[in-house]
């Protein structure tokens, strides 16, 4: 009994991690697009935008929208 009890409670442990996880690449990517709309609005630079939004330079691409 205690070992079934083990492998539920190990197995809810395993689909919190996994459903914060998601959680956390959401809002990361929520943040990257933040700083994507910065660049392309011409409000930041590539470089100032990965300094305040805490993401890699390399992720945000200037695009010309105007």
């Amino acid at each position: 009994m205690d070992e079934t009890l083990l492998n539920e409670v190990d197995g809810m442990t395993d689909l919190l991690y996994e459903k914060q996880g998601s959680y956390l690449q959401g809002k990361g990517d929520g943040i990257l697009e933040s700083a994507q709309l910065m660049v392309d609005s011409g409000i930041l630079t590539p470089e100032k935008a990965a300094e305040l939004f805490k993401v890699r330079k390399e992720d945000i691409r200037p695009r010309n929208n105007k």
